[in-house]
């Protein structure tokens, strides 16, 4: 048509700036922005000397997404798939064979050859009772009590009976362990009437619960 004239630099600049948004919202919000970036962490991980991997700042990003995907995007079965890869139980045999065998097979982001230490994140990592939690917290929803107190039961066996065979800590527990314990006793265990392991007083060197450590009553 005559006279159209062209779009002004500032109308291309705000065009430019409303596709970057929507680009911006499709990729922290859909499970395709998800994908990219759990990709990039694989190959970041990937591509990290074994004897790194347990101190990188990628177990951070990873332990962000998972909170992202499953808090902020209510994409709940994908964030259990991400701290489960974390923890390194991405195997859903992983419990039951240890309880036949005494065998821990571990897979995800925690390794053993068998003929190198243990690399990775997995129970070893200081955010690990932390990723079990936030993983409870969202396995419990739409679940019936049996399930929940059962899953729940293997914070247990991973920071209070696993953990010291790994870490050989003389049958001390992980250092975080106490931290979460009473919220997983009380929250998801005692309230479905599961059985109650026994657990040994908090060291005095260990944190204690999060109130207790945060100064609350």
């Amino acid at each position: 048509m005559a006279g159209n004239k062209p779009l002004s630099w500032k109308w291309k600049l705000l065009i430019a700036l409303v596709v970057l948004i929507l680009v911006g919202i499709g990729f922290v919000f859909t499970p395709w922005g998800h994908s990219t970036m759990q990709n990039w962490i694989n190959k970041s991980y990937d591509e990290l000397p074994p004897a790194e991997r347990a101190d990188s700042t990628l177990a951070d990003s990873q332990l962000k997404l998972a909170y992202w995907e499953g808090n902020i995007c209510q994409a709940s079965q994908k964030a259990q798939e991400t701290y489960l890869d974390f923890l390194g139980l991405s195997n859903p045999n992983f419990f039951q064979r240890y309880a036949d065998t005494g065998r821990m097979e571990w897979s995800g982001k925690f390794e053993n050859t068998g003929k190198t230490p243990y690399t990775g994140w997995g129970i070893m990592h200081p955010r690990a009772p932390e990723a079990f939690f936030n993983y409870l917290d969202l396995y419990q929803e739409g679940k019936s009590g049996q399930f929940i107190k059962d899953e729940a039961a293997k914070y247990y066996v991973l920071f209070y009976e696993m953990y010291p065979k790994i870490a050989k800590k003389h049958g001390k527990p992980h250092p975080q362990f106490y931290v979460y314990w009473d919220k997983i006793k009380n929250g998801f265990i005692m309230k479905y009437k599961g059985p109650m392991p026994h657990v040994d007083p908090k060291p005095p060197e260990y944190e204690g619960p999060i109130e207790q450590k945060e100064g609350k009553q």
